[in-house]
């Protein structure tokens, strides 16, 4: 048997052990109670906002309006200066610029002159809608 100075030394090693493991213990909870609560805090200030769905709208022609000569020229208006000049060249320029534009151009696209005057209905009509 201990005699009573020895269990008192035992007791108090007892203690600063326990005391030493809880005490990690106690500080590594802590630390885990304050991670989970900045989380919780941050998600609870987040904005709330669902995802929407993005819709692009591109504006119909209606081709029953256009004449054979228009869609004729645009075909031609397609192969011939869409290639070079990219798909939105028509309404870039005003009616009486497309009046110097066109011959020059078409000079160079080595368009006759039917071919000409058909871009130009597709050039008018494009400017009218």
């Amino acid at each position: 048997m201990l005699s009573p100075a020895d269990q008192f030394l035992h007791a108090k090693k007892l203690k600063v052990a326990l005391n030493s493991y809880l005490g990690h213990k106690i500080t590594h909870m802590k630390k885990m109670f304050f991670l989970f609560g900045t989380v919780a805090l941050l998600i609870a200030c987040s904005e709330k906002t669902s995802p929407t769905a993005v819709t692009e709208t591109t504006p119909e022609i209606d081709r029953a309006e256009m004449t054979t000569e228009a869609a004729s020229g645009k075909q031609i208006f397609e192969t011939s200066c869409q290639r070079c000049h990219g798909l939105k060249t028509i309404d870039k320029y005003s009616e009486e610029q497309w009046s110097t534009i066109l011959p020059r151009m078409s000079g160079k696209a080595k368009l006759d002159a039917e071919q000409t005057a058909l871009v130009d209905a597709y050039i008018q009509w494009e400017l009218a809608n």
